[in-house]
């Protein structure tokens, strides 16, 4: 048994065998194992700030009509011309994500084009077993925003 100790969260990470579960501070334990224990996005942007998206030419597409471009000329100005399995990539500012928007007052990001972002994009699930989610916890609770464990554990179904 190991447990790993966040003390900025007041959450514990205790993993028995191969079984993770997450222990909150009111003692409830939620498994969060192999697959990702899904949560609420916290929109801190530390996936986008880290990670070069892959980008399909259909996906090219949509993404400049979306943005009332030509392809070409969307290919040129957001697309990093290095072939990779799943197509190219997407360029990166000094910030991250070409696309990625950090909103000042409120310290949240925002994906200027999710509703056509890629599906490396929408493969991503914000999960507490992901060092950037708990990375972007730590992140906000130092801004003075404060996440309660019903707040980070609840999806969006259960709403």
């Amino acid at each position: 048994m190991t447990h790993i100790v966040n003390k900025q969260l007041n959450i514990a990470r205790v993993v028995y065998g191969m079984t993770m579960y997450l222990k909150t501070v009111d003692g409830q334990r939620h498994i969060i194992g192999e697959v990702p224990f899904p949560i609420d996005c916290f929109r801190c942007g530390i996936c986008c700030q880290r990670y070069k998206p892959t980008v399909t030419r259909k996906e090219i597409k949509a993404i400049a009509v979306r943005l009332d471009m030509a392809t070409d000329e969307f290919f040129s100005k957001y697309v990093q011309e290095v072939p990779v399995k799943e197509g190219f990539l997407l360029r990166r500012s000094e910030k991250g994500c070409i696309f990625l928007h950090l909103d000042e007052h409120d310290e949240r990001s925002t994906c200027t084009i999710y509703s056509v972002r890629p599906k490396a994009c929408r493969d991503w699930t914000a999960s507490l077993s992901r060092r950037e989610c708990g990375e972007g916890l730590v992140r906000l609770k130092s801004k003075g925003i404060i996440l309660t464990p019903e707040s980070v554990l609840c999806s969006r179904g259960d709403k």
